[in-house]
């Protein structure tokens, strides 16, 4: 179940149940903008908020506000490594900020949209506000996550709907099956792409939320554009790597990579240099993907490839880029 069908199913029945949110943080805090937490009067649902002994003390302090029924949201600033009144008790830096929502009945309905939100698509935002929880499913945010603050109850974080970044693997195999398993844990929206359709793996794949059965030629249409778009190519051998790479090789990704050994690589950069592909394309590829730790198996492939997803992902350039494409929208 996700954070937010657990929430639901808690307000469901009626147990006394809150949602805490990081807002707003700074770099080094151990809780992030976007962490999220569900808990009830008895126990911790799902999520996190930076763990240690802030988020031991702030568990506590929601549950006694859960006890006596207080329906408030409130701010509640974190200071990491500083003795003041917001000291978390932490000594790892930073700053965060962190909304403590109490979740009643009349919040139901947006937990429901928020529990399955797949017959509205992936357009909106929910919003937390001096006000409590709230859906809007006509309008998505300029950036993933937005935090506004005019004064103490004037203030609103919103996030989209739509998932931060895509995942798109294309080849099914058991490289494809243990990097789905993988990305599943790291919010990422799993495709994975083969053109096989009666592979065992494709149809055993229950950790990415698409699986397409189509020819590689169709990937340009297949695959969007976006600086939160991943793509890795680990396919069954050189010749689909090249039909799966001259479809991607020119589209503005955050991240492509293909498997492959040293020779193969080689093979595929002369393939697409002759196809004059832009050196620029192909200087952002990686090739081979994935971080160097000897990995051999699928399983530490897998793994391998992923630690590269996140370097990218967590990196200041892309954020940069993200920044810069969400402003043009």
């Amino acid at each position: 179940m996700t954070l937010w069908a657990k929430l639901l199913t808690s307000v469901a029945q009626q147990l006394p149940t809150a949602l805490l949110v990081v807002v707003e943080s700074t770099a080094h805090s151990p809780g992030r903008q976007g962490f999220t937490m569900a808990l009830s009067s008895d126990q911790v649902l799902a999520g996190t908020i930076g763990g240690g002994p802030m988020e031991y003390r702030l568990i506590a302090y929601a549950r006694r506000l859960l006890e006596e029924k207080n329906q408030r949201v409130e701010l509640l600033p974190q200071v990491h490594r500083r003795s003041d009144k917001h000291s978390s008790g932490m000594i790892c830096r930073g700053e965060q900020l962190i909304a403590l929502c109490p979740l009643y009945s009349k919040d139901l309905e947006a937990l429901r949209i928020l529990a399955d939100n797949s017959p509205h698509g992936l357009r909106g935002s929910w919003e937390l506000s001096a006000s409590g929880l709230s859906v809007n499913l006509q309008q998505s945010a300029a950036q993933h996550r937005q935090f506004h603050r005019e004064t103490k109850e004037n203030w609103s974080y919103r996030e989209n709907l739509s998932p931060e970044f895509y995942l798109f693997i294309i080849g099914a195999g058991h490289v494809g099956l243990a990097i789905s398993r993988i990305a599943a844990t790291l919010n990422f929206y799993t495709t994975v792409i083969d053109h096989r359709p009666h592979l065992s793996q494709l149809h055993d794949n229950c950790f990415a939320q698409q699986v397409i059965v189509a020819p590689y030629e169709a990937l340009k249409r297949l695959v969007p554009e976006g600086h939160n778009v991943f793509a890795v190519v680990v396919t069954t051998n050189a010749k689909t790597d090249e039909l799966a790479l001259q479809q991607l090789i020119n589209k503005n990704l955050g991240y492509l990579g293909v498997m492959g050994s040293s020779s193969k690589i080689e093979h595929l950069l002369s393939v697409l240099r002759k196809a004059g592909t832009d050196e620029r394309n192909i200087a952002r590829l990686k090739a081979p993907l994935g971080a160097a730790i000897s990995s051999h198996t699928a399983e530490e492939i897998g793994v391998s490839i992923a630690a590269e997803l996140i370097s990218i992902r967590n990196s200041p350039q892309l954020s940069r880029g993200y920044e810069q494409e969400a402003s043009r929208n």
